[in-house]
């Protein structure tokens, strides 16, 4: 890495936000594993997780994007995206059981775009890649969603499990990866 990438991290000041996405991924992680331990758990109680896990993510995101001096209307719509999506299934749980399968697939869908644009649009920063990572395995989530909506319904639980665990790895290793920058730059 080169001084001018570590003075725009630091300017950023994306290695003390480490722990924002590490605590992200390990929310993840810890919903994905309960999810797919009991795969018999009521689709109410799923509509409940997601909608909290939505939730969390958004405010983590604007969170990010307040804090942060780039990327800040990237973080915004991911934020927004996933705040609104969480608030809707948590207000009307019983009616929106099969929308939350549109509603999940949506909210993956539009994350994982703006994720891939934004590592695009970062390629030249080190570890950007793991932003599209992310982004894809998003992306990828909602279009199977809405590919095999019946089917879908019935494999939920498990996509779903599988989703966070995946997703919350990626944004754990990429918090390790931050915090090892912003310690590397403090020496």
């Amino acid at each position: 890495m080169n001084n001018r990438n570590l003075q725009e991290i630091e300017e950023q000041g994306l290695p003390g936000r480490w722990s924002v996405l590490l605590s992200e991924g390990v929310l993840a992680i810890v919903f994905g594993i309960i999810i797919l331990a009991w795969p018999g758990i009521s689709l109410l109680l799923l509509v409940t997780l997601f909608g909290i896990y939505a939730i969390v993510d958004g405010i983590s995101a604007i969170w990010l994007g307040i804090t942060g001096k780039r990327s800040f209307l990237f973080m915004l719509v991911i934020g927004i995206i996933g705040v609104g999506a969480g608030l809707v299934v948590l207000a009307w749980p019983g009616p929106t059981l099969f929308a939350l399968l549109v509603i999940m697939a949506v909210w993956a869908i539009g994350k994982g775009l703006v994720q891939i644009v934004s590592a695009v649009s970062r390629r030249q920063e080190e570890n950007s890649w793991l932003v599209g990572v992310a982004g894809t395995l998003s992306l990828i989530f909602g279009v199977l969603l809405l590919a095999w909506p019946i089917t879908g319904l019935l494999v939920l639980v498990m996509l779903t499990g599988l989703y966070l665990i995946l997703f919350g790895i990626t944004l754990a290793f990429m918090s390790i990866q931050l915090k090892h920058t912003g310690e590397a730059r403090a020496r």
